[in-house]
């Protein structure tokens, strides 16, 4: 939600009316154990450091590297991985004036260590080959020398804990054979596992960093993309039947994986607090479900009750084998419609739509369908499930067209 605010931005930097000005200070450091570039931020005026102030190198289609200057103005740039050439180099920093210059990266004889592959095969898990939160995978990584010399036999391969909700089995391997130049090889497997609290979708890293007779070869990052599952029961069935002593009903559920990351042997418990309802089965097993889809096989849950059908309240549990779980309360009647739709234009051919919410506590989410005055049928608008009420901005509409 973005509010109007008369003044501008609420995010746009100030800037003073007379900028301060900056001496920048590069160094290119070449010889036969380093290859660096380093970059000093000062103060012109009274030659302290400028802490923060953002250094950038680019180069079209091949380079583009931001660093933050540190306490003492100083940043670093490894140039090893970097071909020979010109670099713009720029900085900037609030209330100063821009700096951009240009850098002539030299051609040395070096190696150079890249990944050329890194991929996930599960050891225990939902068997999808992704990371999900409890589950345990190999890292399988193929490294490639890009440079022009020869690594000796004995490199050192050291992974750092970058987040501590990956914990790998080793973090250092040491290649026996020695790599050419051009050559590529596939390291041994590394086992690692990922930790069960990992409460929503995020992207974990761990540092990779290479050395050969303590010359530093270079630096990488292995991203591990953790997706999490989102159970939600679908629609549910009821068949009652009316007996002497009351109703016997059967319900069926079936549940829906709206989440990226794939369930694990999920078990369904349904529970009811009113009174005058007793279940008959109050568990089923709906073993794995993948991400982005419903499971193989739905729950039949049997029970009998004095209350009508149209007044239970059931609430389904439903728990997953790292004790993962999801809660939804079910009724049998139709959900009440969300409450003061409107519109307004949001751009040339858009139309922001915004709404209230359903009161109906068993929402999973909103589907908007959209017809053109005088059609017949209506069409659906959202590629996904709209999963919050309130707004939906409609991109696909023509002007001098009435919707």
């Amino acid at each position: 939600m973005y509010s109007t605010i008369v003044l501008g931005d609420a995010e746009m930097p100030v800037w003073t009316e007379m900028p301060k000005s900056m001496v920048i200070e590069q160094q290119i450091i070449d010889n036969e154990n380093e290859h660096f570039l380093d970059v000093t931020v000062i103060n012109k005026n009274d030659s302290s450091a400028i802490q923060n102030a953002l250094v950038t190198l680019y180069r079209k289609y091949e380079i583009y590297e931001l660093n933050k200057a540190d306490v003492l103005g100083h940043v670093r740039f490894d140039l090893n991985n970097y071909n020979p050439g010109e670099v713009l180099i720029t900085v900037v920093k609030h209330n100063y004036i821009p700096f951009e210059n240009t850098i002539n990266i030299i051609s040395h004889p070096t190696a150079k260590i890249r990944i050329k592959k890194a991929t996930f095969t599960e050891i225990e898990g939902v068997e999808n080959q992704q990371c999900e939160p409890g589950e345990r995978l190999n890292l399988n990584l193929e490294i490639e020398n890009t440079g022009n010399l020869s690594v000796s036999a004995g490199m050192q391969i050291q992974f750092s804990g970058e987040d501590s909700l990956i914990q790998l089995d080793t973090m250092a391997i040491e290649l026996a054979d020695s790599l050419v130049s051009g050559q590529s090889v596939l390291l041994p497997a590394i086992g690692f596992d990922v930790l069960e609290s990992i409460a929503a979708d995020t992207t974990l890293i761990s540092k990779v960093k290479f050395t050969s007779e303590d010359k530093y070869l270079g630096e990488k990052y292995i991203e591990y993309a953790v997706q999490l599952p989102k159970l939600v029961p679908t629609d549910p069935d009821i068949v009652t039947l009316h007996t002497e002593s009351g109703y016997e009903s059967t319900v069926f559920i079936e549940l829906d994986n709206m989440g990226l990351g794939g369930a694990r042997e999920v078990t369904g418990e349904l529970h009811s607090f009113q009174d005058g309802v007793q279940l008959m089965d109050s568990s089923f097993s709906y073993g794995n479900i993948d991400s982005k889809s419903l499971t193989d096989v739905g729950a039949s849950f049997r029970l009998k009750h004095s209350i009508p059908s149209d007044s239970l309240l059931l609430n389904l549990k439903m728990i997953d084998y790292y004790g993962k779980t999801w809660n939804y309360s079910i009724d049998f009647n139709n959900p009440h419609p969300p409450q003061k739709f409107s519109f307004k234009p949001s751009g040339p051919e858009s139309i922001e739509l915004n709404w209230f919410p359903s009161p109906s506590n068993d929402i999973i989410g909103y589907n908007l369908f959209r017809k053109i005055q005088g059609d017949v049928d209506f069409h659906l608008v959202n590629k996904a499930l709209i999963s919050s009420a309130g707004f939906f901005a409609d991109n696909s509409i023509e002007n001098g067209k009435v919707y």
